[in-house]
């Protein structure tokens, strides 16, 4: 069924022009001084939009024409909390199925998955510990885009081999609940044929160790959304973030959003996102 939602968006700030956005995801020393700022973000609920039911449509949509697809997947894994399990199984499984249902995919490098549950409180200055990935967070709430251009090419370099960047390069997720049906917070996704580059502001994320680039995004009357009701585990999202290829659809907003009517005894949301690069053959 489509729903209303409102989801929350960049609001942008003249300081922007003069100052790129950033967040800090370190503990900033207090004596650096009272006006050090963790983020300069400021966040905004959008107006409302229809966010369209995926379900009994959802072979209509492909990556390379909207930027995401439904996909069909069992996985063989019984428990999550074992770091090294995740690596040694899921990931390829993962790995296996982005080469059933992606066109033309050589080699394929993970570089990040992350567990998110609803029931997480995610306190305004928590500090995520990036490096264990067992610390699991909550559904992230503001529409954004994993990695620009920019951190794409700088991931590259730093993890995978020379030469790389003579092949065609997708980011591509997969977005798997852990249980369901999803009754919480699902995950939106926006038709990429809707998105313009003005709506993309890019975001520094300052680490300890590493510092990538994201997008937030500018709410636009042109977006279109999507989500899948009552999304099952087996019912896998596969969505770019990137692609070097023109003429094929470039990357895919997304956010968890609030149903506007959640049943009370509803199970707490968790999933699983894992990231890949993957290469093309030639």
């Amino acid at each position: 069924m489509d729903v209303t939602a409102r989801m929350t968006y960049l609001e942008w700030q003249d300081l922007y022009s003069t100052e790129k956005p950033f967040q800090i995801f370190v503990s900033v020393d207090a004596a650096a001084g009272e006006n050090i700022r963790d983020t300069n973000i400021v966040f905004g609920q959008g107006t409302e939009e229809i966010i369209h039911d995926c379900r009994g449509k959802e072979g209509d949509f492909t990556l390379d024409e909207h930027g995401f697809s439904f996909v069909t997947h069992h996985s063989q894994m019984v428990s999550w909390d074992d770091a090294d399990t995740v690596k040694e199984v899921y990931l390829k499984e993962v790995e296996e199925l982005l080469r059933q249902q992606v066109d033309d995919v050589g080699q394929v490098f993970f570089f990040d998955w992350r567990i998110r549950r609803s029931s997480v409180d995610e306190t305004p200055g928590r500090l995520i510990n990036f490096n264990d990935k067992l610390d699991v967070l909550a559904p992230a709430i503001h529409v954004h885009v994993d990695q620009t251009p920019t951190a794409v090419l700088k991931r590259v370099q730093v993890q995978c081999p020379v030469g790389m960047l003579s092949n065609r390069v997708r980011v591509i997720n997969a977005w798997r609940p852990l249980r369901g049906p999803v009754k919480q917070w699902p995950l939106a996704i926006c038709d990429a044929r809707t998105v313009q580059q003005s709506d993309l502001v890019a975001a520094d994320h300052v680490r300890k160790h590493y510092t990538g680039e994201t997008y937030y995004v500018k709410q636009s009357p042109g977006f279109v959304w999507h989500y899948l009701s009552n999304q099952l585990p087996y019912e896998v999202l596969l969505f770019k973030n990137f692609d070097s290829l023109e003429g094929k659809s470039q990357c895919c907003p997304h956010s968890s959003f609030q149903l506007p009517v959640s049943e009370e005894d509803a199970p707490f949301r968790e999933s699983i996102e894992v990231r890949a690069l993957v290469f093309s053959r030639n």
